[in-house]
């Protein structure tokens, strides 16, 4: 049904998709799937940034 170069692009979008390094405001080391999670109304209460985190180093 679907070719063998079809499986292999979602099998690396899949993999590539769980990879920890997204970030969203204190919270680090997210997939795309929980950063995405976390920018919706289901996501977790907000997580205020300190105002000394925006001068710090990235």
């Amino acid at each position: 049904m679907w070719s063998e170069q079809t499986k292999r692009g979602v099998a690396l979008v899949v993999v590539v998709s769980l990879l920890p390094v997204w970030r969203s405001g204190g919270r680090e080391n997210m997939t795309i799937w929980g950063w995405v999670w976390n920018h919706t109304i289901f996501g977790p209460k907000v997580e205020y940034v300190p105002e000394e985190d925006y001068e710090a180093e990235v």
